[in-house]
């Protein structure tokens, strides 16, 4: 019986997001001595701007350095970062 709340109570909490047009995009930078690689979202139906992708990560990783940037795709369950437009 407790289990059966306990499934209730998770449930209420899931929020469905809107499919969005868009790129997924795999970037490889260093930021404090480390190289990180992370999965961004850019909503629009074009490759971002290297410039784009920068000042994105530096929202994030200030001050780091991009070395690469690329155009992916996204698997079921794959954490990303999901970039705002509206700056």
């Amino acid at each position: 019986m407790a289990e059966k709340k306990l499934v209730e109570k998770i449930l209420d909490e899931v929020t469905i997001l809107k499919q969005k047009v868009g790129q997924v995009v795999t970037v490889m930078l260093i930021w404090r001595g480390k190289t990180i690689t992370i999965k961004m979202f850019f909503p629009k139906p074009g490759m971002p701007t290297r410039s784009e992708v920068v000042n994105a990560v530096n929202k994030v990783y200030p001050n780091s350095n991009v070395i690469h940037f690329r155009m992916d795709r996204k698997d079921k369950g794959e954490a990303m970062l999901f970039v705002n437009t509206t700056d």
